[in-house]
């Protein structure tokens, strides 16, 4: 005790000394720790740049420019693929975003932008105004009236609709993502419309929409609800029936379909996976073996119209029995020519009256009965409220 009192500040010093090194000593165990872990990512990172350099190709600064380029123009492609699968307005957005000169992708996610901005304060119509005047430089509207008027001429060619202002600003929107819609009665009013309008298309007489299609009297062929007023919730499936209606009518007419016996969709709701919606027919038409072969060619060449067709079944019969439907013929007896006697002419004995006839080849007509499914790429669409 008196040793330590005597020599108080050694051990002081000693104790400072003691406690600085068992402090540096754990730095000492702390850094190692650390080194070893270093070494080790060191070691992985060699192996990984190794790698890279001996992939194909290697990601240096141009290649990875490169690549991303590339996944830049693949989803350009994907994006250009989907527009092909029920995207009927495409061509005049693309004629409507000419006169706004500006890419048709560049409206699509403005649109998209400027309507979620907006949609839980003001009306898509209110929305659409606004959004269409940013591109109207002059301020004169006269730019905004070309564009709509450009849209316009793409499509009135191919609709039996009514295409006034409000008409054509509802199908830019949609034709952008933005599914259409209405009130239940304006779509009871529609379906209405449609339907005889489409009727009238089909039995239209003028040459340039093709010959006159029969169709079953006193029935609305394209009426696929009823008579009931339609639910909130049935309306924009609807309106994607009537758009595949319409274009299809027209394709009947263009390939000088003759009849049209029964049509009929397999249900409303259709079927959707992963991101597709499918709305399958069936009908039975009658018409030429030519004409039902020109419209399974049209539904094949649909995807240049940005609609997709996918023939599921067809089955084909003959329209009557052609060997026996010759007028004043029923069953025909084989024509027997007897041996004629010295100075007497041939003589033709049983069937006689009805010699020479043909039999075969009266009608070129069969009823075909097809099955459609139509394609609709409907991920993309925009939610409304």
């Amino acid at each position: 005790m008196d040793l330590i009192k005597k020599n108080i500040t050694l051990f002081v010093v000693l104790g400072v000394a003691l406690l600085v090194s068992i402090v540096l000593g754990f730095f000492v165990v702390q850094v190692s720790i650390k080194m070893k872990t270093h070494q080790a990512d060191l070691l992985a990172q060699k192996d990984k740049i190794k790698k890279l350099i001996e992939e194909r190709p290697a990601p240096l600064k141009g290649n990875l420019e490169a690549i991303n380029s590339d996944i830049a123009l693949f989803h350009l492609k994907v994006k250009e693929i989907h527009e092909i699968f029920g995207k009927p307005y495409r061509s005049a957005i693309q004629a409507f975003a000419a006169v706004l000169q500006v890419s048709e992708f560049s409206l699509y996610p403005k649109w998209r932008s400027a309507y979620e901005k907006e949609k839980e304060t003001e009306t898509a119509e209110q929305i659409f105004a606004k959004f269409i005047a940013e591109y109207d430089e002059q301020k004169d509207g006269q730019k905004i009236e070309n564009a709509t008027n450009a849209f316009k001429s793409v499509i009135e060619a191919r609709t039996v609709e009514d295409l006034n202002r409000t008409t054509v600003n509802q199908l830019i929107m949609a034709g952008l993502g933005l599914p259409r819609i209405m009130s239940a009665e304006t779509c009871k009013t529609y379906m209405s419309q449609m339907d005889f309008r489409l009727n009238n298309l089909l039995k239209s007489k003028d040459i340039g929409l093709g010959r006159p299609i029969v169709v079953p009297e006193k029935t609305a062929i394209f009426n696929i609800y009823g008579d009931n007023m339609p639910l909130p919730e049935h309306i924009g499936l609807i309106l994607k029936h009537y758009s595949l209606l319409e274009d299809l009518a027209f394709r009947l007419k263009a390939t000088g379909i003759k009849g049209i016996n029964s049509l009929a969709k397999t249900t409303l709701e259709g079927t959707e996976s992963k991101g597709f919606l499918t709305l399958s027919y069936k009908m039975q038409l009658v018409g030429s073996m030519d004409s039902i072969r020109g419209l399974i060619n049209n539904f094949q060449e649909a995807y240049k119209d940005n609609r997709i067709y996918i023939v599921r079944d067809i089955a084909l019969k003959k329209e009557v029995d052609e060997t026996k439907s010759v007028s004043g013929l029923k069953d025909i007896a084989p024509v027997v020519e007897k041996k004629p006697a010295q100075g007497e002419k041939g003589k033709k004995e049983k069937g006689e009256e009805s010699y020479g006839v043909a039999v075969i080849g009266s009608s070129t007509d069969v009823v075909a009965d097809i099955r459609i499914d139509y394609v609709i790429y409907v991920a993309d669409e925009i939610r409304r409220k």
